[in-house]
């Protein structure tokens, strides 16, 4: 009797799932292809990125053979090339590496104008904008006045801007190159006091400091008024 009742079951089993089946079989073929699709797709555009990120990555290391080699003009453009066609993090790195190498091709007015374009753009991540800040302010020493320059350097020494110790080297550098000897003996007496200062920064802020020294001691002593 149990036997009975157990294929009376089975029959009723079957029928149900025949019933689903022909009423939803369209719908679950559907959803079975879209999965397939998506997983061959989802494949597909890894693949995709993976090869166009190793080609990016071919041209990025022959444009910085080119730098290496000295050709700065076709770095230049190369970099630019590069950041144009936009794929990833490529166009801010190769705009930073462009204005660099218009900067070592004898273009600092034209590698600031850049660095500053990057820096403004809000897809460039704030790290990378203050790298351009940064580098801008540097090269703006030796081409604009102290008072360009101090602007450009207090917009990065915040507490907590990555860029703090640059800020304040150039803050440094800037009354140096004006010849205000006692402004940047200051100021780089301040950067050697900063927390967790990077050694490099106060090797150099040391150097100057004893620059500045040794050029005070050899100015001749004033005469007494007769």
């Amino acid at each position: 009797m149990a036997d009975i009742f157990n294929e009376i079951d089975e029959d009723l089993r079957r029928d149900q799932l025949k019933k689903l089946w022909d009423r939803y079989s369209t719908v679950i073929l559907g959803l079975a292809f879209l999965i397939v699709a998506g997983v061959a797709g989802w494949r597909g555009w890894e693949y995709w990125r993976l090869q166009q990120s190793q080609a990016y990555g071919q041209q990025y290391y022959a444009a910085v053979k080119l730098s290496a080699n000295g050709d700065h003009k076709g770095a230049e453009e190369a970099f630019r090339q590069l950041g144009a066609a936009g794929f990833s993090g490529y166009p801010v790195l190769a705009g930073l590496r462009a204005a660099g190498e218009m900067a070592l091709a004898g273009d600092p007015a034209g590698a600031i104008k850049a660095y500053d374009d990057l820096a403004r753009q809000t897809t460039t991540p704030p790290l990378l904008a203050g790298t351009a800040r940064a580098r801008a302010a540097y090269l703006a020493l030796d081409i604009e006045d102290r008072a360009a320059v101090e602007a450009r350097a207090k917009a990065l020494t915040a507490a907590n801007d990555p860029w703090r110790f640059s800020g304040r080297e150039i803050l440094a550098l800037a009354a140096y190159k004006a010849g205000d000897m006692e402004a940047a003996r200051r100021e780089f007496e301040a950067l050697t006091k900063e927390a967790d200062v990077p050694r490099d920064f106060t090797a150099r802020a040391e150097i100057l400091m004893g620059l500045i020294r040794a050029s005070a001691s050899a100015k001749p002593a004033e005469k007494p008024a007769q």
